[in-house]
């Protein structure tokens, strides 16, 4: 059970480094993922008593308002998943770094969440009055509010599952976790760099860098653990730190002198010396 457990754990922060190193591919994914969800949840609705939510063909009246309800259906699908697409890009871009949550788990589907809510109101405010019903002759009025009350709902219930499924997808990590997570695995990655040209006609590639040993010696200052309350500032304090640290190695490594811990005392005088009469 154990080993389940810190096996799923390892997975969703392999995921997460992830999407922190590759956040625009990351958005794009998530933004995939999300549209399709939620637009199958949009045909779901009425089997909870909401009304179904095609987005695919709403998009075909306008495209394509002559068009077969095939035709509607295929290019309102291709607008409403590119739609779905750019949203991301732009929540990940624009407004996932600029609200207060950090970048947790809870923190980052609280993002998702708003931006799912400022998407619904822009829905029911906008698109809707001004962009599909005039494309089927239809007035919804004043934020939709002629469609009903159930309709408002299932707008807003839609673009929550849009705005959860992307969370879940673009789920990056605090910037803190990333850096420790790096040094954690920047020995094993020297390692593997070292290797790499083992099996080439001119044998193993030397590593420009220290060996993982001498690496792992500078790394003791650093905080180990994500959960840390030190602020932002104090890593400074810790790289400060490290300089002298990181001198001291590259002299020892580079001159054969043993080094004292303390000044050197000067030898005792000879006692035939002081003996002179």
């Amino acid at each position: 059970m154990s080993d389940s457990g810190t096996t799923t754990a390892d997975d969703a922060a392999w995921w997460r480094l992830w999407a922190t190193r590759h956040r625009v591919a990351a958005a794009v994914l998530g933004g995939v993922i999300a549209a399709h969800v939620a637009t199958i949840f949009g045909y779901w609705f009425p089997g909870v008593g909401l009304p179904r939510l095609d987005w695919n063909t709403a998009n075909g009246w306008v495209y394509v308002p002559f068009g077969t309800p095939l035709e509607k259906f295929a290019v309102g699908g291709l607008f409403h998943y590119l739609d779905g697409i750019i949203f991301a890009v732009v929540f990940a871009v624009a407004l996932h770094p600029v609200l207060p949550w950090r970048n947790t788990v809870l923190g980052n589907l609280a993002k998702g969440l708003v931006f799912g809510t400022l998407l619904a109101i822009t829905s029911v405010a906008f698109v809707t009055p001004r962009i599909f019903g005039p494309a089927r002759d239809t007035d919804p009025g004043i934020l939709s509010l002629d469609l009903g009350w159930k309709y408002l709902l299932a707008v807003f219930v839609w673009h929550w599952v849009y705005g959860l499924h992307l969370a879940l997808i673009y789920n990056p990590l605090p910037s803190r976790t990333t850096t420790a997570v790096a040094l954690r695995e920047a020995p094993a990655l020297e390692i593997a760099t070292s290797l790499s040209g083992a099996g080439s006609p001119n044998g193993p590639t030397r590593s420009r860098h220290r060996t993982p040993d001498r690496r792992s010696d500078l790394g003791r200052g650093l905080p180990q653990r994500a959960d840390r309350e030190d602020p932002p500032d104090s890593w400074d304090g810790h790289i400060q730190e490290l300089v002298p640290q990181a001198r001291c190695l590259r002299e020892d490594h580079s001159s054969p002198v043993v080094r004292t811990q303390g000044p050197v005392a000067p030898p005792p005088l000879s006692t035939s010396a002081n003996a002179v009469t």
